[in-house]
């Protein structure tokens, strides 16, 4: 998933927290913002890829921790968010603040997220080519598009402070980026009857950060009316979570959903889980009980639940990976609770939700192919076609699901992974991708990719584009020591150039540069293809999109 392998610091490569592969700080005193929340001091960094390139910005500004919220301790531990009131003086933010995250997933993960002690945890980090309101001297001279990132992680996990969510490439190109802390595990989404918000309190983090935005990204020469929230894995899941949340409208101008799953769980799924919690943890399911425990003992407590309610609930019963599901198995979740989120993500693209807003939305090939090998025991002698005929899958698509996937056709465990990897994210994506294209006024502004290229390492480790493959192609950070581990060598520069690319244009244009997804389904396909350097526009998800119908005559 998407947490760090060492949950220590996270100083960059030249000593300083602000320095990574493709951003340097120059020593100099930095930048003041003086923003409607208080006045911030950065860190400068120069930007050595911009050198070359017309109309590049050759330094970025960071601005780190700012907080957005009070800190969720004492009396305000698991209630609302509450605006953080406006200080004065000049806040230095120059470090990386506290992290929701304080246990990784495990020690070896996809992206590096440090996690970082302490109690103001309701923070954001701000990184901008021109730190200033337009036309002030260090500002620009009109107002730039803004990437707000929403790191993944299962809704448990990740780290805004990643060097991999640096925003020094977006800067480089004209984007002011900010990614935001939410709480997580049983802070941000444990079920709690009688806190002001019982459920969805990470949500409501998100949403207060992003009227933070509305209401002080302006002083950092941003634009506040062209904010695209974007995010991977729980952080697309948060992003599309946002169409069905009522205070998120005029907050949001586009979307980019990398990864993520549907937002369709109920009040009830959270109580379940909190009340078994309660029972494990000896205490009353109430905010006085869990307020009783630790930090130490919630985050126990949560491990347990993480055992008995699993992320992603797999099984050799196949029908339930091939049909779209109602909703993903988590541990904790985004909740439809009728007040902050309104309906399922599926249910509010069908009615229209912000169908004005564009939306980039895609995954990788093999997100979550790698769980079947844990099942490689129960599999035994049976074949992935053994189990699809058993799940009621047409021969027919049973034969295209063979052909579309070659490069699995010497392991069983792999193919059965690959239905699983299919229904838990690539059926739920494209639901609402097709919900979309039956829209007129959503049809001409939704665009899909697949992202395909592998990882160069042997096998096991390797040869697959699995989970968080393209973060750092999108991040353009292929540079950073980490993607030795997880991209391998060999990575390719002009593939990360393609993406990132796409990337800016939808964020400053709404529209990556290529065609509108329709009901022929083209789309972006970025490979190891020589065609245009690793990337073609193409039919896309052809497999997928004909189990959907299937589903949908019976």
């Amino acid at each position: 998933m998407t947490s760090s392998a060492r949950p220590t610091s996270a100083v960059g490569p030249t000593g300083h927290v602000a320095s990574t592969p493709i951003a340097v700080p120059t020593g100099q005193a930095g930048p003041v913002v003086v923003a409607p929340a208080g006045a911030v001091r950065g860190v400068w960094r120069t930007v050595p890829s911009a050198t070359g390139r017309a109309g590049a910005h050759p330094r970025s500004a960071a601005f780190y921790a700012i907080p957005y919220a009070e800190d969720p301790v004492g009396d305000l531990r698991l209630l609302a968010p509450v605006r953080r009131a406006v200080w004065t003086g000049v806040r230095d933010a120059v470090v990386p603040g506290p992290t929701p995250q304080r246990r990784p997933f495990g020690e070896t993960t996809a992206i590096p997220e440090p996690s970082v002690p302490g109690r103001g945890v309701l923070n954001l980090n701000v990184f901008t080519p021109a730190p200033g309101a337009p036309g002030t001297p260090e500002g620009p001279e009109a107002p730039l598009p803004v990437l707000v990132w929403i790191h993944g992680g299962g809704f448990y996990a990740g780290s805004p402070s990643s060097p991999y969510y640096d925003g020094a490439a977006f800067n480089r190109d004209g984007v002011v980026t900010v990614s935001v802390s939410y709480r997580l595990g049983f802070d941000g989404f444990g079920w709690v009857p009688d806190s002001d918000a019982p459920v969805n309190r990470g949500t409501r983090d998100q949403v207060t950060a992003l009227e933070w935005v509305r209401e002080n990204i302006a002083a950092f020469g941003g634009d506040p009316g062209r904010v695209t929230v974007a995010g991977q894995s729980a952080g697309g899941a948060s992003a599309m979570s946002l169409l069905s949340v009522p205070r998120a409208r005029g907050l949001v101008h586009g979307l980019i959903c990398e990864s993520g799953g549907t937002t369709a769980a109920t009040v009830a799924d959270a109580r379940t889980v909190a009340e078994r919690g309660a029972q494990i943890a000896g205490i009353a399911p109430t905010l006085a009980g869990w307020r009783s425990l630790t930090e130490e003992q919630v985050l126990d407590t949560a491990a347990a639940l993480g055992r008995e309610f699993p992320l992603f609930d797999i099984s050799l019963d196949l029908s339930r990976f091939t049909h779209l599901p109602d909703k993903m198995s988590r541990t904790f979740m985004p909740v439809v609770d009728g007040e902050v989120i309104t309906t399922s993500t599926f249910e509010a693209v069908r009615h229209g939700h912000s169908a004005d807003l564009p939306l980039l939305t895609g995954g990788v090939r093999h997100e979550m192919t790698g769980l079947g090998p844990v099942l490689a025991d129960e599999i035994g002698g049976h074949s992935a076609r053994d189990l699809l005929t058993e799940a009621g899958l047409a021969p027919e698509l049973i034969d295209c699901f063979y052909a579309e996937y070659p490069e699995l056709a010497h392991s069983e465990p792999l193919l059965v992974g690959q239905v699983i990897s299919n229904g838990l994210f690539h059926l739920p994506m494209l639901q609402w991708t097709r919900l979309r294209g039956e829209d007129p006024l959503a049809a001409g502004r939704t665009w899909l990719y697949d992202f395909s290229w592998p990882s160069t390492l042997p096998a096991p480790a390797g040869g697959l584009a699995g989970h968080c493959m393209e973060v750092p192609f999108v991040f353009d950070c292929l540079a950073h020591p980490h993607a030795d581990g997880v991209q391998g060598p060999g990575r390719p520069q002009s593939l990360a150039d393609r993406v990132h690319a796409d990337w800016v244009a939808f964020i400053r244009d709404g529209d990556p540069g290529w065609q509108p997804w329709a009901a022929d389904g083209v789309g972006r396909v970025y490979g190891p293809a020589e065609d245009r350097g690793g990337w073609v526009d193409r039919e896309v998800y052809a497999l997928e999109l004909a189990m959907l119908a299937a589903d949908t005559e019976h």
